[in-house]
């Protein structure tokens, strides 16, 4: 077990996130200087503070300094040299000015210690991924030029990203510049008749130093071929062919007739594109690549020879030197002191479904692949042998599968689910298993593929786990050893939850739909809203942003069933004064209502809480008398059957004594919705979304209702 300290508590939360995934690493703890934040961050991680390296323990193996250096107005090269002279291996985290850098290369032979620079950016996935496709390149063609967009706070790691693809020069030959632009600087230089264009933005709030870049950094690289282009160090990753028009008379014709292979492939090439979430940047992908970085370091400490470690250190100086001389001719930065920043929702652009196979479709169908597998192999895992050609009797399937008596119905909801999907084939009485005996190797297997294909656009990594751990523990569900809340509740978290009812791409969408037609509503009056089953309150966070306090008047009426929701959001909601929270049973709605004097009114959100209802006509009738006349209704629900459903959220669901009863569902099917709304009195004005939406593919609806006028 190696034991290290983490110097610095602003960036060096990601070290630390980091380390904490190293199971070979134990964190002694944290070097600082005792402000308010480094308490805050040693208490959050439970770690002993140090604000001396006089004081540290004997023992320790290593350290990563995130701390300025001199030349950036901090102490960290003298932290490390301390450090090193104390015997403690360093990895310091760039930039470093070049004389700093060579001050502890010496402290570090000095002592035998060892000395790295750290770079996160230059190891992210995508940009080892340019980098990979930049030499493949190159080993076919020289580039031509070299286009780098970039903020100047963000510069050094350009300099060994650069090297690893063309190898630089130590010296740095100016063809020009233009640096009295703003905010973009213009540096251009020369690499062995390999011009680079730098365009820096050179400007710096001292009031929001970390926050104030226009762009992180962008590369773009000219072959004879095309351009192969790094967006930004977390992707994408794309390949432009370079359009060349065949020389012919008719080019349209000899296109559609005989077209060159080059006009064959796709016009834009996408060779890295994980659509990450910025979220997700900065709470995985962020420590996962500090996380390799620390383990390369540490394989030099225990591995590295004398020759190799001074092609390191030459490298290494030599970044710094080049970083050197390109700032040197971009000057000071510019101070701004009117930095503004507006938050813009993605979903405001204009967006066009992909109208091939989008991987949020691809990882759809990996998933109810996997769902479908896992529902099998219960189903055959008390079956020795399996003959496609042999009929099984559902009812001994059913009486082998050591099942609570309220689930059985679920099970025969799985046997018509596969038949409509063609894994089996099944009658009343019967079924034929057409793909065989499944083994928990395959259900892996599919699992493993799901996980492969996953998008982001999808959801979360966390909602698939949340749908795999269910697929793992769901023979200790059927059988009522565990509970399926617990799943979707670990310890008493909401973080699963959360993200499954407001990360997913559906979710997203149809939350931000209601919160603008509940503003378009409340917009310049004084409304009452009321909503049902708020839950982990996803629904009722988006309608708060969404809002105009200015011109609306809103009293929020959060309900729900479970104290456990409600204690949540008595917390999370703590300043929104105009908002109640209440118990409010939906099988109950109208006499809980009564109970708690809440008035009629003009607006009812329920998102994925009605079907939940044992009777949902009986609750929609009383949904009508709590509404004002011409009150509106915002219903979430999913339509039909779900593969993900089926293992999971099928299992917490009571019974219910209506049309689902009757007809053994789990969900409502869009006509019998319809149906319901004509017999409470609402009409439906919309739904969403509609049929040529990518989006449908998640089998959930809004309905957009009204109150009849004058309905008995």
């Amino acid at each position: 077990m190696k034991k290290a300290i983490v110097c610095g508590t602003r960036f060096g939360q990601f070290y630390i996130e980091a380390l904490l995934k190293m199971p070979d690493v134990e964190v002694i703890g944290i070097l600082a200087n005792g402000s308010q934040r480094s308490k805050r961050c040693a208490e959050k991680y439970n770690l002993k503070l140090y604000q001396t390296v006089e004081n540290l323990p004997d023992d320790i193996n290593f350290a990563c300094v995130i701390v300025k250096s001199e030349i950036m107005g901090g102490d960290g090269v003298k932290i490390a040299k301390k450090l090193m002279e104390k015997g403690i291996d360093v990895l310091f985290e760039q930039p470093i000015n070049i004389s700093e850098v060579a001050q502890c290369f010496q402290t570090s032979q000095k002592y035998n210690k060892k000395f790295a620079l750290g770079n996160l950016y230059a190891k992210l996935p995508a940009v080892e991924n340019f980098i990979n496709n930049a030499q493949i390149l190159i080993n076919s063609s020289a580039p031509l030029f070299i286009n780098v967009d970039f903020a100047t706070q963000v510069s050094y790691p350009l300099m060994e990203i650069l090297d690893r693809i063309i190898s630089l020069n130590s010296m740095t030959v100016l063809k020009g510049k233009i640096v009295n632009a703003n905010p973009f600087q213009v540096v251009i230089t020369d690499e062995d008749g390999l011009e680079i264009v730098y365009r820096g933005h050179n400007e710096v709030d001292y009031k929001d130093s970390d926050g104030y870049l226009h762009l992180f950094f962008q590369i773009s690289i000219g072959f004879p071929s095309g351009r192969l282009t790094l967006i930004d160090p977390h992707g994408p990753v794309i390949w432009q062919p370079r359009v060349h028009f065949p020389k012919e008379d008719l080019i349209p014709l000899s296109l559609k007739n005989a077209p060159p292979e080059v006009m064959k492939e796709a016009n834009v090439c996408y060779l890295y594109d994980m659509n990450n979430s910025q979220k997700k940047i900065f709470t995985d992908i962020w420590p996962d690549t500090i996380k390799k970085d620390i383990s390369s370091f540490l394989n030099l400490i225990y591995f590295e020879d004398k020759k190799i470690e001074a092609k390191r250190i030459q490298k290494q100086l030599l970044w710094c030197r080049k970083w050197r001389d390109l700032m040197h001719h971009f000057g000071y930065p510019m101070i701004v002191e009117t930095n503004k920043y507006s938050y813009i929702s993605n979903r405001i652009l204009q967006r066009e479904c992909i109208n091939k196979e989008s991987d949020v479709q691809v990882s759809f169908k990996k998933l109810n692949k996997a769902c479908c597998y896992t529902m099998l192999f219960y189903l055959q895992k008390n079956v020795e042998m399996i003959n496609p050609l042999k009929a099984y009797q559902i009812k001994n399937i059913i009486k082998g599968l050591n099942i609570q008596p309220g689930f059985i119905n679920i099970i025969l909801r799985w046997i018509k689910f596969l038949h409509a999907e063609q894994y089996i084939f099944t009658n009343e009485k019967e079924c034929y298993f057409d793909t065989g005996k499944i083994n928990w190797e395959e259900v892996s297997q599919a699992w493993e593929e799901a996980n492969n294909k996953w998008s982001e656009n999808l959801g979360t990594k966390a909602v698939f786990q949340y749908f795999f751990e269910n697929a793992k523990q769901l023979g200790r569900i059927m059988s009522g050893e565990i509970n399926p809340t617990w799943l979707l509740f670990p310890e008493g978290r909401f973080d699963i939850a959360t993200e499954l009812y407001s990360e997913t791409a559906i979710a997203k969408e149809l939350n931000h739909v209601i919160a603008q037609k509940v503003n378009t509503i409340a917009n310049g009056k004084v409304v009452t809203i009321l909503e049902l089953g708020a839950g982990t309150g996803a629904t009722t966070q988006e309608i708060y942003k969404e809002i105009d306090n200015k011109n609306a008047t809103v009293d929020y009426i959060f309900s729900d069933l479970s104290e456990f929701f409600l204690n949540n959001a008595r917390e999370k909601f703590a300043e929104q004064l105009r908002m109640r929270f209440e118990k409010i049973d939906i099988d109950n709605v109208w006499v809980d209502a009564k109970k708690i004097a809440i008035p009629q009114v003009d607006i009812v959100v329920a998102v994925g809480v009605i079907n939940n209802a044992k009777n949902i006509l009986k609750t929609m009738r009383n949904i009508y008398k709590l509404l004002r006349e011409e009150g509106y209704v915002f219903l979430v629900e999913a339509i039909g059957e779900s593969a993900p459903m089926l293992i999971s959220q099928a299992f917490m669901m009571q019974e219910t004594n209506d049309e689902r009863k009757e007809e053994n569902l789990t969900f409502l099917f869009t006509e019998q919705w319809y149906n319901i709304f004509a017999k409470s009195g609402f009409k439906a004005i919309d739904r969403l979304p509609d049929g040529n939406s990518c989006l449908t593919m998640f089998n959930q609806r809004l309905f957009v209702l009204q109150k009849e006028h004058g309905y008995v």
